[in-house]
């Protein structure tokens, strides 16, 4: 039987020792598929060059010789039961192969100037092939039970795949992970589709396929570690698809920095996270079809959400609502208990806005939607998106006025892109509300792009559309009504004809604007007045403004790229720019607590400006690019090795912050050293007639100018409360309104044996003997959303009279520091008198809100003329960022001899010793710093076995 189609053939033998030819099919010159159905093939039908590629199929045919080359088959495709051996080097002028012949062994006879390239490489088998020197677009393994587990090893020789597809046929059995996969730093897998149920790792495994652009797995349900998703990283994807696990916990958002995230169908039953600010790269995330609880929050609004058939309650934000007459947007809530699921709900959240660039015109504001259906213009504009709900582009030559109407909410709204001069028709003012209601055309939807002034005083703007200004002028009241004034309008930089206003009565309310944007935590109505009082975050006539205020900053590499600046940036960002040293860092978008821009190379510790709605927030020396390699402080004296963090590893005998004393000899000769601490929170350590003091003096609120706004004074004011054996604890309450609740407890703890701690994901050593200070400091309130704070240290060395006195050392006092040395991961002071060295470590990086950012600090200059020689005062500022729940820092103390010092003057003779007292201050709190307290505590000098030590911080580090 044979049917014989222009384009497609199939050719079916009743017998299966008929044979068939080349020669027989190589007339079918239109034929692009040719099917062979139970025939036996001659010796040279698979090596016969045959005039036109086209798609061979065979099914059940016999004689399959494979001993010379395959040639021009766009595909070739087989199934046989015969074992089958094929050598790869074969494969010549064929485009793809599929194989459905489990026992079919393709024997890899490739090498570096040997090898092969196919489209796809489609494999029914129980063995997986070396693949080494082919290269393929796809390679798709349909893996049969039972499989050979040492052939799993070959997944490392895939390193010429682009696409890499595996399934399994057994619903009952699991596959181990292709942990081979990530044995090849040479991979250049772009996708990666897991469609088999895959065991139980034993730990989270790390997905290190830098090259992978899309992840998806349908793993069943036993491919999950302890209830979470088993990857403890993934490369940066571009779509990551998981489906049908029995994962109970959410992914956290910070792993999955792909574009397109589609985690639905499985058993999630966590909270959904109360904010979207764990990543900046999603813009699609599915996370329908589980059993998360919680509300969404507003930071959602920056991605197109499907939630549906969840646990959710509370209400849905406006950037959604507004657009639930779409189907797709409107579904994507259901089956949750949200309040205000509803398709008919109001929308007035709209403001939007155009622009020209060029040939491109770029549609900007707020809510402005997901989809480009969502938008329709007159004239006719095919907007696409940029950044769902905040921008989108179309490619026009058009100039002059567009009606834009929002499909969903059905708004229509009257934009240009060739702007002209704003026209003025008619003023009206309202006396007891003090508003002014300006008519005419060509203004502004958004608020802050309108400025309006009369006679020079600014007309704040309170709402505003194309066709008319709302403003608060309270200056009105005192004009005279029988005098015109006059008035200027400015729209984005475009400037009105003057023009002149007569302040009559129309109307007498006492009403607050906006009702104070009907939201408490911006702001309360004064109802004598009519006037909102808005809260430290927000400005404007009715506190609908945002200021802007840094918590902390992930910098960007020496070579620039992507900086990460979290905080508080509100609903509204006009006229947003944010600058760090001279160079712009262009903004990619923005959310209430996100800004994601890119900034150009450069080296070293910068400033920051936010600007947004005419406030700017100032951070000096706030931003820190990130180096490719951290110095050690004096490069270790070449007494010891710089570890990666910047931290030095001593050689045996060679100790100190940077390995420029030796350790103490076995007769324990050093001179005794005696600490105490007093009530007035002051540490003391003397040695001989040495004496060092530290104190913390006091906290400093600072405003954008570095004035100092509010002072608080940490001395003597401490509670002694609870004791144990080697801690003690103080408490301290400031006094002032604004930080009635806000708590201080200082925590000091006498180390007895060498440990290692952990600060910002970075590991430091301290020694035994050493004093650990914790400082926890709790609710600080800032009289201003701009305002940062400045920690000051105080550190005095002195002689002591009536004590033991050593006159063979310098008694001069040197200090020395490299607080403004970028390079160094550990900034330090230091304070020399009589051989003795007090080191003060400044680690440039606190935890602000429990993330790392970078600070500085730096040694404010001694007005006091009094100091003499003999005794010297050095006061260093910690300069914070504006914490907004916790600043979190941890300097650290040292006293040593110094490698010159000499415990008599016969001769030369030098004691290159340490005196073994250190103080290690790590700051744990809640938005504020303060003193140290004290105790009395006494201590003689010991040898320590330092090689052990050296050894131990090197497997730390």
């Amino acid at each position: 039987m044979i049917f014989v189609h222009q384009q497609k053939s199939s050719f079916t033998s009743l017998s299966s020792t008929t044979t068939i030819y080349p020669q027989d099919i190589d007339c079918f010159q239109n034929a692009n598929r040719i099917e062979l159905n139970n025939f036996f093939l001659s010796q040279d039908f698979l090596s016969y060059t045959f005039k036109y590629p086209f798609n061979l199929i065979t099914k059940d045919c016999n004689n399959y010789q494979f001993n010379a080359p395959l040639f021009k088959f766009s595909m070739f495709s087989f199934s046989t039961d015969l074992a089958i051996t094929i050598d790869l080097s074969k494969i010549v002028q064929v485009g793809s192969i599929n194989s459905n012949a489990p026992s079919v062994i393709f024997n890899n006879d490739l090498n570096s100037s040997l090898y092969r390239e196919l489209k796809t490489f489609t494999l029914t088998t129980k063995n997986i092939p070396n693949l080494n020197n082919l290269f393929l677009d796809n390679l798709s393994l349909s893996i049969l039970k039972p499989y050979n587990i040492s052939s799993w090893n070959y997944f490392s020789t895939l390193n010429s795949v682009k696409t890499i597809t595996l399934n399994g046929n057994s619903l009952s059995d699991y596959y181990p992970f292709p942990y081979a996969l990530l044995s090849n730093s040479q991979f250049n897998i772009k996708s990666l589709n897991l469609n088999l149920r895959l065991e139980e790792p034993t730990s989270t495994i790390d997905l290190n396929i830098t090259s992978l652009e899309t992840l998806k797995m349908d793993t069943k349900d036993m491919f999950t570690f302890k209830g979470s998703i088993p990857f403890s990283k993934l490369p940066n994807l571009k779509y990551f698809e998981m489906t049908g696990t029995s994962i109970s916990n959410l992914p956290p958002f910070s792993l999955l920095t792909s574009k397109y995230v589609y985690i639905s169908k499985n058993r999630f039953d966590t909270k959904l996270p109360e904010k979207f600010n764990y990543t900046n790269t999603i813009q699609v995330l599915d996370i329908s079809n589980n059993k998360i609880t919680g509300t969404i929050d507003q930071t959602y609004c920056s991605v197109y959400l499907n939630v549906s058939n969840n646990l959710l309650n509370g209400k849905i934000p406006s950037c959604f609502t507004c657009y639930f007459a779409n189907p797709k947007v409107f579904y994507n809530f259901s089956g949750n208990s949200f309040q205000n699921y509803q398709d008919n709900l109001p929308c007035t959240t709209i403001k939007p806005s155009i622009r020209a660039n060029g040939n491109e015109i770029i549609l900007y504001g707020n809510d402005i939607g997901f989809y480009s259906s969502d938008i329709s213009t007159v004239p006719k504009l095919d907007f696409e998106v940029l950044i769902p709900n905040l921008m989108f582009m179309a490619t026009s030559n058009l100039k002059g006025i567009f009606i834009v109407t929002f499909v969903g909410p059905n708004l229509e709204f009257t934009l240009t892109n060739d702007p002209k001069p704003p026209t003025p028709e008619t003023i009206t003012f309202f006396t007891l509300n003090e508003t002014v209601l300006i008519k005419g055309s060509y203004f502004s939807y958004i608020n802050e792009e309108n400025k309006v002034t009369f006679n020079k005083e600014l007309c704040m703007v309170i709402a505003s559309s194309f066709y008319q200004i709302e403003c608060y002028f309270p200056a009105a009241k005192s004009y005279s009504k029988d005098v015109l004034y006059n008035g200027i309008i400015n729209v984005n930089g475009l400037i009105s004809p003057p023009f002149t206003a007569n302040f009559s009565i129309v109307n007498d309310y006492k009403v607050c604007p906006g009702n104070c944007s009907s939201d408490v935590s911006k702001g309360f109505c004064n109802i004598m007045y009519g006037l909102c009082i808005c809260s430290p975050n927000w400005f404007g006539r009715n506190c609908e403004k945002p200021m802007a205020n840094v918590s902390f900053i992930v910098p960007s590499s020496t070579l620039g790229g992507v900086v990460l600046i979290n905080g508080f940036f509100g609903d509204i960002h006009t006229d947003l720019i944010v600058e760090i040293g001279n160079l712009e860092c262009y903004v990619n978008f923005v959310r209430s607590d996100l800004i994601n821009c890119t900034l150009g190379a450069g080296r070293g510790v910068k400033n920051v400006a936010v600007t947004q709605n005419g406030y700017s927030w100032m951070g000096l020396s706030a931003y820190k690019y990130q180096e490719p390699h951290i110095s050690c402080f004096n490069n270790c004296s070449n007494n010891g090795e710089c570890l990666e963090n910047g931290i030095c590893s001593c050689y045996k005998d060679y100790k100190g912050i940077d390995c420029n004393s030796l350790s103490s000899p076995e007769d324990n000769s050093l001179p005794e050293s005696q600490s105490s601490v007093s009530n007035s929170s002051q540490i003391s350590i003397n040695n001989q007639q040495t004496n060092f003091e530290i104190l913390i003096t006091n906290l400093y609120e600072l405003n954008i100018e570095n004035e100092i706004v509010k002072n608080h004074n940490l001395t003597d004011k401490w509670i002694s409360g609870k004791k144990d054996i080697n801690t003690y604890t103080f408490t301290q309450n400031l006094t002032t309104n604004l930080q009635r609740n806000s708590v201080i407890q200082v925590i000091i703890e006498d180390i007895k044996e060498d440990k290692v701690i952990e600060f910002a994901h970075q590991l430091y050593k301290i020694d035994k003997n050493s004093i650990k200070v914790t400082i926890d400091i709790q609710n600080y309130i800032y009289e201003s959303a701009l305002n940062t704070l400045s920690l000051i240290f105080q550190s005095k060395v002195s002689e002591l009279e009536n004590t033991e006195i050593n006159n063979c050392n310098n008694n001069s006092i040197t200090i020395s520091n490299n607080l403004d040395d970028p390079s160094l991961n550990n900034n330090f002071i230091q304070i020399k008198k009589n051989g003795k060295i007090l080191y003060g470590r400044f680690l440039p990086i606190v935890l602000s809100d429990n993330k790392p950012t970078f600070i500085t600090s730096n040694i404010i200059p001694n007005s006091n003329k009094t100091d003499e020689d003999n005794e010297k005062t050095i006061k260093v500022s910690i300069n914070l960022p504006h914490c907004k729940y916790s600043c979190l820092i941890d300097p650290d103390f040292q006293v040593l001899l110094s490698s010159d010092f000499k415990k008599s003057c016969d001769g030369n003779k030098k004691l290159n010793y340490i005196l073994p007292i250190s103080i290690v201050i790590p700051v744990i709190g809640v938005s504020a710093i303060t003193a140290l307290s004290v105790y009395y505590y006494k201590r003689h000098s010991q040898k320590k076995d330092f090689e052990n030590k050296m050894e131990k911080l090197k497997n730390f580090s």
